[in-house]
Protein backbone atom coordinates (compact mmCIF):
# COMPACT_ATOMS: atom_id res chain seq x y z
CA UNK A 1 0.00 0.00 0.00
CA UNK A 2 2.95 2.18 0.13
CA UNK A 3 2.96 2.76 -3.44
CA UNK A 4 -0.66 3.73 -3.30
CA UNK A 5 -0.18 6.31 -0.79
CA UNK A 6 2.57 7.49 -2.68
CA UNK A 7 0.82 8.22 -5.51
CA UNK A 8 -2.28 10.01 -3.26
CA UNK A 9 0.52 12.08 -1.43
CA UNK A 10 2.36 13.20 -4.95
CA UNK A 11 -1.05 13.96 -7.36
CA UNK A 12 -3.20 15.36 -4.28
CA UNK A 13 -2.60 17.90 -0.94
CA UNK A 14 -3.17 14.77 1.01
CA UNK A 15 -0.49 14.16 3.69
CA UNK A 16 -0.09 10.42 2.86
CA UNK A 17 3.38 9.67 2.82
CA UNK A 18 4.76 12.13 -0.10
CA UNK A 19 8.89 11.28 1.33
CA UNK A 20 8.27 7.37 0.99
CA UNK A 21 11.40 5.69 -0.38
CA UNK A 22 12.05 5.74 -4.04
CA UNK A 23 10.97 2.30 -4.65
CA UNK A 24 7.42 3.52 -3.71
CA UNK A 25 7.86 6.43 -5.79
CA UNK A 26 8.28 4.38 -8.85
CA UNK A 27 6.33 1.80 -7.88
CA UNK A 28 3.63 4.13 -7.23
CA UNK A 29 2.86 5.16 -11.44
CA UNK A 30 0.82 1.64 -11.47
CA UNK A 31 -2.05 3.55 -9.13
CA UNK A 32 -2.31 7.18 -10.77
CA UNK A 33 -5.58 6.17 -12.45
CA UNK A 34 -7.04 5.10 -9.44
CA UNK A 35 -5.97 8.74 -7.80
CA UNK A 36 -7.73 10.24 -10.90
CA UNK A 37 -10.61 8.18 -10.06
CA UNK A 38 -10.72 9.48 -6.60
CA UNK A 39 -10.61 12.63 -7.51
CA UNK A 40 -13.26 12.18 -10.56
CA UNK A 41 -15.76 10.61 -8.19
CA UNK A 42 -15.27 13.24 -5.50
CA UNK A 43 -15.92 16.41 -9.25
CA UNK A 44 -18.85 14.45 -9.67
CA UNK A 45 -20.19 14.03 -6.46
CA UNK A 46 -19.59 17.88 -6.15
CA UNK A 47 -21.39 18.58 -9.16
CA UNK A 48 -24.14 16.30 -7.89
CA UNK A 49 -24.48 18.54 -4.31
CA UNK A 50 -23.46 22.37 -6.31
CA UNK A 51 -26.07 21.79 -8.63
CA UNK A 52 -29.03 21.67 -6.29
CA UNK A 53 -27.87 25.19 -4.92
CA UNK A 54 -26.35 27.10 -7.77
CA UNK A 55 -26.42 28.16 -11.56
CA UNK A 56 -24.66 25.98 -13.98
CA UNK A 57 -21.86 28.51 -14.88
CA UNK A 58 -21.27 28.73 -10.80
CA UNK A 59 -20.84 24.96 -10.91
CA UNK A 60 -18.68 24.74 -13.26
CA UNK A 61 -16.36 27.52 -11.97
CA UNK A 62 -16.24 26.11 -8.67
CA UNK A 63 -15.39 22.33 -9.98
CA UNK A 64 -12.44 23.50 -12.02
CA UNK A 65 -11.27 25.81 -8.57
CA UNK A 66 -12.06 22.35 -6.29
CA UNK A 67 -9.74 20.50 -8.38
CA UNK A 68 -7.26 23.21 -8.28
CA UNK A 69 -7.51 22.94 -4.62
CA UNK A 70 -7.14 18.81 -4.46
CA UNK A 71 -4.74 18.83 -6.41
CA UNK A 72 -2.21 21.67 -5.08
CA UNK A 73 -2.49 23.36 -8.02
CA UNK A 74 0.98 20.80 -9.19
CA UNK A 75 -0.56 20.71 -12.75
CA UNK A 76 -1.75 23.89 -13.78
CA UNK A 77 2.07 25.18 -12.89
CA UNK A 78 3.58 22.70 -14.80
CA UNK A 79 1.35 24.08 -17.72
CA UNK A 80 2.26 27.73 -16.74
CA UNK A 81 6.35 26.65 -16.79
CA UNK A 82 5.72 25.02 -19.79
CA UNK A 83 3.65 27.40 -22.13
CA UNK A 84 2.79 29.85 -19.97
CA UNK A 85 -0.64 29.29 -20.38
CA UNK A 86 -3.68 28.37 -18.18
CA UNK A 87 -6.14 25.66 -19.05
CA UNK A 88 -8.79 26.52 -16.10
CA UNK A 89 -11.00 28.94 -18.38
CA UNK A 90 -11.25 26.40 -21.14
CA UNK A 91 -12.08 23.62 -18.48
CA UNK A 92 -15.22 25.81 -17.21
CA UNK A 93 -16.24 25.96 -20.86
CA UNK A 94 -15.68 22.07 -21.54
CA UNK A 95 -18.09 21.64 -18.54
CA UNK A 96 -20.93 24.16 -19.89
CA UNK A 97 -21.15 21.44 -23.09
CA UNK A 98 -21.75 18.37 -20.84
CA UNK A 99 -24.83 17.68 -19.63
CA UNK A 100 -26.64 14.80 -17.22
CA UNK A 101 -25.01 11.19 -16.94
CA UNK A 102 -22.46 12.17 -19.51
CA UNK A 103 -21.35 15.13 -17.37
CA UNK A 104 -20.45 12.51 -14.52
CA UNK A 105 -18.58 10.07 -15.95
CA UNK A 106 -16.67 13.05 -17.64
CA UNK A 107 -15.63 14.35 -14.43
CA UNK A 108 -14.87 10.76 -13.31
CA UNK A 109 -12.45 9.98 -16.68
CA UNK A 110 -10.92 13.47 -16.70
CA UNK A 111 -8.69 13.06 -14.25
CA UNK A 112 -8.53 9.03 -14.69
CA UNK A 113 -7.10 9.58 -18.10
CA UNK A 114 -4.67 12.64 -17.47
CA UNK A 115 -3.19 10.38 -14.47
CA UNK A 116 -2.94 7.74 -16.94
CA UNK A 117 -1.18 9.91 -19.45
CA UNK A 118 1.48 11.18 -17.09
CA UNK A 119 2.41 7.36 -16.53
CA UNK A 120 2.43 6.53 -20.33
CA UNK A 121 5.02 10.31 -20.52
CA UNK A 122 6.55 8.70 -18.07
CA UNK A 123 7.53 5.35 -19.52
CA UNK A 124 7.54 6.33 -23.12
CA UNK A 125 9.86 8.84 -23.19
CA UNK A 126 13.15 10.06 -21.68
CA UNK A 127 13.57 12.32 -18.81
CA UNK A 128 15.52 15.89 -19.97
CA UNK A 129 17.61 15.60 -16.47
CA UNK A 130 20.01 13.19 -15.48
CA UNK A 131 18.84 14.21 -11.65
CA UNK A 132 14.89 15.66 -10.39
CA UNK A 133 11.78 14.48 -9.28
CA UNK A 134 11.15 12.91 -12.22
CA UNK A 135 13.74 10.27 -12.09
CA UNK A 136 12.44 8.82 -9.12
CA UNK A 137 9.25 8.02 -10.37
CA UNK A 138 10.86 5.86 -13.86
CA UNK A 139 10.05 2.71 -13.21
CA UNK A 140 12.42 -0.21 -13.33
CA UNK A 141 10.18 -1.92 -15.77
CA UNK A 142 6.69 -1.83 -17.71
CA UNK A 143 5.06 -3.64 -14.99
CA UNK A 144 3.64 -0.23 -13.37
CA UNK A 145 2.60 1.13 -16.24
CA UNK A 146 0.51 -2.69 -17.71
CA UNK A 147 -1.06 -1.69 -14.33
CA UNK A 148 -2.30 1.39 -14.93
CA UNK A 149 -3.52 0.66 -18.56
CA UNK A 150 -5.23 -1.82 -17.26
CA UNK A 151 -6.52 0.30 -14.55
CA UNK A 152 -7.74 3.17 -17.44
CA UNK A 153 -8.81 0.95 -19.92
CA UNK A 154 -11.45 -0.94 -17.44
CA UNK A 155 -12.59 2.00 -16.10
CA UNK A 156 -13.06 3.83 -19.22
CA UNK A 157 -15.18 0.79 -20.39
CA UNK A 158 -17.51 0.56 -17.09
CA UNK A 159 -18.08 3.79 -17.56
CA UNK A 160 -18.16 5.06 -21.25
CA UNK A 161 -18.10 2.18 -23.21
CA UNK A 162 -17.36 2.29 -26.24
CA UNK A 163 -17.35 5.95 -26.22
CA UNK A 164 -14.89 5.75 -23.35
CA UNK A 165 -12.30 3.68 -25.15
CA UNK A 166 -12.55 6.19 -27.73
CA UNK A 167 -11.72 8.83 -24.52
CA UNK A 168 -8.32 6.67 -24.20
CA UNK A 169 -7.20 7.11 -27.80
CA UNK A 170 -7.64 10.55 -27.83
CA UNK A 171 -5.73 10.85 -24.19
CA UNK A 172 -3.21 8.77 -25.62
CA UNK A 173 -2.63 10.68 -29.17
CA UNK A 174 -2.67 14.48 -27.29
CA UNK A 175 0.24 12.81 -25.05
CA UNK A 176 2.16 11.68 -28.09
CA UNK A 177 1.92 14.91 -29.53
CA UNK A 178 2.53 17.33 -26.39
CA UNK A 179 5.59 14.77 -26.06
CA UNK A 180 6.83 14.71 -29.55
CA UNK A 181 6.59 18.61 -29.46
CA UNK A 182 8.39 18.89 -26.38
CA UNK A 183 10.90 16.72 -27.57
CA UNK A 184 11.73 18.93 -31.05
CA UNK A 185 12.63 21.71 -28.56
CA UNK A 186 14.12 19.63 -25.81
CA UNK A 187 16.13 16.14 -25.32
CA UNK A 188 13.24 15.26 -22.72
CA UNK A 189 10.38 15.61 -21.23
CA UNK A 190 10.39 17.50 -17.13
CA UNK A 191 7.89 17.77 -14.61
CA UNK A 192 6.65 20.36 -15.47
CA UNK A 193 5.82 18.48 -19.10
CA UNK A 194 4.07 15.98 -17.21
CA UNK A 195 1.85 18.27 -15.53
CA UNK A 196 1.07 20.18 -18.84
CA UNK A 197 0.33 16.88 -20.53
CA UNK A 198 -1.92 16.26 -17.54
CA UNK A 199 -4.06 19.41 -18.08
CA UNK A 200 -3.90 19.14 -22.20
CA UNK A 201 -5.68 15.43 -21.87
CA UNK A 202 -8.07 16.80 -19.07
CA UNK A 203 -9.36 19.51 -21.12
CA UNK A 204 -9.52 16.98 -24.25
CA UNK A 205 -11.28 14.35 -22.41
CA UNK A 206 -13.65 17.00 -21.32
CA UNK A 207 -14.25 18.54 -24.70
CA UNK A 208 -14.84 15.05 -26.33
CA UNK A 209 -16.94 13.80 -23.94
CA UNK A 210 -20.45 15.20 -24.97
CA UNK A 211 -19.96 15.20 -29.04
CA UNK A 212 -18.45 10.80 -28.46
CA UNK A 213 -21.10 9.87 -26.38
CA UNK A 214 -24.08 11.59 -28.51
CA UNK A 215 -22.28 9.69 -31.51
CA UNK A 216 -22.47 6.49 -29.67
CA UNK A 217 -25.84 6.96 -28.26
CA UNK A 218 -27.23 8.08 -32.21
CA UNK A 219 -25.14 4.64 -33.51
CA UNK A 220 -27.07 2.99 -31.09
CA UNK A 221 -30.53 4.14 -32.44
CA UNK A 222 -30.56 3.52 -35.72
Amino acid sequence: MAAFWAALAFLTVVPAGRRGPTEALSASLAYFPWVGLLLGLSLAGLNWILGAVFAPGVVDALLVLALVAITGALHLDGLMDSCDGLFGVRESAAFEALLGSTKSVALILAPVLSRWAIVYAVVAFPYARPQGLGTAFRPSGRSEFFLASVSALAMALVLGRIWGLWLVLAAWLATWLVARMVLTRIPGLTGDVYGAINEVVEVVVLLLAAPLSGLYAGVLSW
